[in-house]
């Protein structure tokens, strides 16, 4: 880790050869690029924290460093259109998938709770949310019909262990005073990460869902409840749809989204500036980046899992 680290630095130090990034590391000294993160970034976020924050997300995780340069940066650009620092507080992540076809690692930028959460609130139509793991031991009821309401009171002195988690709800109040609810059992939200999560060869997940499983499981359910939200809550909308179209993945998945938009450009904005084909290859997908029939070699598995 020492020896990764000294050469993430000392490599991200040195300019980008004819000033066109080869590497993920080249990308970090390319100014070019650094001023379009800049004015894709809200107010609160400088570039220079982007950066940074997106460098200490490669020295930690080396699989990064041998992404495209093409889907890296694209992966970072939907990060700072969305307003969310990778890593940081379960913002989001920086994810590497392997193409088992091309064979190149493909990175992915996907939200993660708090990063969801975040956007909600900033639609300027939520006053507060609560999304929340159920675990064994727990005292959880809840009621639908007419008054819905759910009564949850954890067991303090039990295990919070992920295999103890038995289900999962999100509460959401809306400044109209309306309130959004949903609870989903443990199997359901499960069926839909083993539909859409990463997998090594063996088909064992791999990702966000086995170092943060009860914060995946928590935007699951938030996903589905804002889902209720009113058609005309246009700025709730907005968020959930994300111009950068970040949550994408994710709301397929949770059945926000029910048909693919049109294809982003963003990644062949990228490439035409770094001079790159950026062409999905068919097993990725062209809006999210996802490589669906690809797999991650044993070898190389993001976040250090085996």
């Amino acid at each position: 880790m020492t020896d990764s680290q000294a050469v993430a630095t000392r490599d991200a130090q040195a300019p980008a050869r004819n000033g066109t990034p080869q590497s993920v590391l080249d990308v970090f000294s390319s100014e070019s690029f650094k001023r379009q993160v800049a004015a894709a970034l809200p107010a609160h976020i400088s570039a220079d924290s982007m950066m940074r924050i997106a460098l200490t997300e490669v020295r930690m995780n080396p699989d990064l460093q041998k992404c495209t340069v093409p889907s890296f940066m694209g992966a970072l650009l939907k990060a700072a259109q969305a307003g969310l620092r990778p890593g940081m507080f379960g913002e989001g992540f920086l994810i590497p998938r392997y193409s088992k076809k091309t064979r190149s690692m493909e990175a992915q930028f996907q939200p993660g709770y708090m990063g969801l959460a975040q956007l909600a609130y900033r639609s300027g139509e939520v006053s507060d949310i609560v999304a929340e793991a159920v675990y064994r031991g727990d005292h959880f009821t809840y009621q639908l019909g007419s008054d819905p309401r759910i009564e949850h009171v954890p067991d303090m002195e039990g295990e919070r262990r992920d295999e103890d988690v038995m289900a999962f709800y999100a509460v959401v109040r809306l400044r109209n005073g309306g309130k959004l609810m949903k609870v989903m059992r443990r199997p359901d939200v499960d069926a839909i990460r083993d539909r859409f999560a990463p997998t090594n060869k063996g088909g064992v997940v791999v990702g966000p869902w086995t170092s943060d499983y009860a914060a995946m499981g928590a935007k699951t359910v938030l996903i589905q409840a804002l889902k209720l939200a009113p058609k005309e809550s246009e700025r709730l909308a907005a968020a959930l749809q994300a111009d950068s179209d970040a949550l994408f993945n994710d709301r397929v998945a949770a059945g926000v989204a029910e048909t693919p938009r049109e294809p982003s450009d963003l990644a062949d904005r990228v490439a035409d500036r770094i001079g790159a084909d950026s062409t999905p290859d068919p097993d990725v997908d062209p809006e999210t980046g996802e490589v669906v029939d690809g797999f991650l070699d044993d070898d190389e598995i993001p976040f250090g899992e085996s």
